[in-house]
């Protein structure tokens, strides 16, 4: 799955219940764009937990940065 130019979506499941996605930075994202991603979806789950999904953690090196979060 791709979402766009910013991020690479990966999906993952633990058996029928357990399902992720994990969004990982294009090469040529500009740094910080994912955590950002990452902040501001944090804060909009606080607004309203019922539509937005709170990311469940994020990852970031010199090269990288990563997110994982549930997938319905």
């Amino acid at each position: 799955m791709n979402y766009g130019n910013t991020e690479l979506v990966y999906l993952s499941s633990i058996g029928q219940e357990k399902k992720f996605a994990t969004l990982i930075n294009q090469p040529h994202t500009i740094p910080q764009t994912v955590e950002k991603e990452y902040t501001n979806l944090r804060r909009l789950n606080e607004i309203d937990p019922h539509h937005v999904i709170s990311p469940l953690a994020s990852f970031s090196s010199q090269n990288y940065e990563m997110y994982a979060t549930n997938y319905i």
